[in-house]
C-alpha cells in the first residue's frame, strides 16, 4: 500500500512537472550566434554590366531572434547591404555588379547577429562573374563563346548551361542571330562594337 501510495504520488508530480515544462518557452542560450545555412545566388553567373541582376539568398536562425543579415557587396563594386526577410528565416537582396568588375569567381561574406549582439560571418555566398559574351565561361570572349552559344541554341548535349547573357544582340530573345552577332563582333565588324547582354 504505502509502494502504491508513492507510486502514485510520483506519477502525478512527473505528470505536474510534464504539463508545467509544455508551457514555458524555450529560454534562449547566452552567447549563441546565428546559425547560416544554405548560401546560393540565382544565377550563379553574371556579366558585369552594371544592369544584369543576381538573387543572393541565405536561411538565419537564431534561438532568440535574427536582427540583421548583411551581405559584403563591395568585392563586386557594391557596399555591405541589409538582406531582406522574404520567408520564414530566409533573407535575399537581388544585386548587380558595377562595370568593369574583373571576371572571377567572389566568396560575398554573409554577417547574420541576433537581437542579443551575438554574430556569425562565417557563411559566404559564390556568385560568378564574367565578361560580357563570355558564353562558356571560360574568362575570355573570342569566337569560342559564338560556337558555344550556336551550339547551346542548336540544343546540342553537354552546352546546355551558358555562363553569360545569351542575349547578345539585345533582343530579349536568345537564338542563333546572337551567335552570328557575337562572331561578328569578336571578328571586328563595323555596326558590332556593343555588345547588349
Amino acid at each position: 500500500m504505502k509502494k502504491e501510495k508513492i507510486l502514485m504520488t510520483t506519477l502525478a508530480m512527473i505528470l505536474i512537472v510534464s504539463l508545467f515544462v509544455t508551457t514555458i518557452p524555450a529560454m534562449a542560450i547566452a552567447g549563441v550566434a546565428p546559425v547560416v545555412t544554405s548560401p546560393s545566388a540565382n544565377p550563379s553567373s553574371i556579366p558585369a554590366d552594371g544592369t544584369t541582376v543576381s538573387q543572393l539568398n541565405v536561411t538565419v536562425t537564431d534561438d532568440t531572434a535574427v536582427d540583421t543579415a548583411k551581405v559584403d557587396l563591395t568585392q563586386i563594386g557594391g557596399s555591405k547591404k541589409t538582406k531582406y526577410l522574404i520567408d520564414d528565416n530566409k533573407y535575399s537582396i537581388v544585386t548587380n555588379t558595377t562595370v568593369g568588375t574583373l571576371p572571377n569567381t567572389y566568396s560575398l561574406p554573409v554577417n547574420a547577429t541576433d537581437i542579443e549582439g551575438n554574430s556569425n560571418a562565417e557563411v559566404s555566398i559564390q556568385l560568378e562573374v564574367v565578361s560580357k559574351g563570355d558564353i562558356n565561361g571560360d574568362g575570355v570572349v573570342n569566337l569560342n563563346d559564338a560556337i558555344y552559344l550556336a551550339k547551346h541554341v542548336a540544343g546540342w548535349e553537354g552546352y546546355g548551361v551558358i555562363y553569360g547573357n545569351g542575349d547578345i544582340n539585345g533582343n530579349s530573345e536568345v537564338d542563333l542571330n546572337d551567335a552570328i552577332y557575337l562572331a561578328k563582333h569578336i571578328a571586328g565588324w563595323e555596326g558590332y562594337e556593343e555588345i547588349g547582354c
